[in-house]
């Protein structure tokens, strides 16, 4: 159900769905350092997705990326902010799958790279 919700961008207020909104930020990021030379003993493989909190302090700490610039993959507006969820669409959402697909109304699953208590953790510093 993972791939089933629904997010906003604060500033532009586009919706989408959440996996490919994480996916297109993550992407912003490895277009953004895939050609950034990376310091010595920075091990390589955190060059690519996808990013977790630690390996994106990690980028910042060593200077690789200075900070994630982000864009609405619709409008190309730039986003600052953590996207927000759509409560009542995620809830239209449950309510289909429950009833077209056979999928429990509060099944949630995450893939393993995805903290389910901050959706937004490897894109997103948790101050935000």
């Amino acid at each position: 159900m993972f791939h089933l919700r629904s997010s906003s961008l604060r500033e532009c207020s586009h919706g989408f769905c959440l996996a490919c909104l994480r996916t297109w930020f993550q992407r912003l990021i490895y277009d953004d350092i895939r050609h950034t030379p990376f310091p010595p003993g920075l091990d390589e493989r955190i060059r690519n997705p996808p990013y977790t909190a630690e390996s994106l302090a990690k980028l910042y700490h060593h200077k690789v990326i200075k900070f994630a610039y982000f864009r609405c993959p619709y409008c190309q507006e730039s986003v600052w902010d953590r996207p927000i969820e759509i409560p009542i669409v995620n809830q239209v959402i449950r309510l289909l799958s429950a009833t077209y697909l056979g999928l429990p109304a509060d099944s949630a699953s995450f893939p393993g790279d995805i903290d389910p208590n901050d959706l937004w953790a490897g894109i997103f510093p948790a101050d935000n």
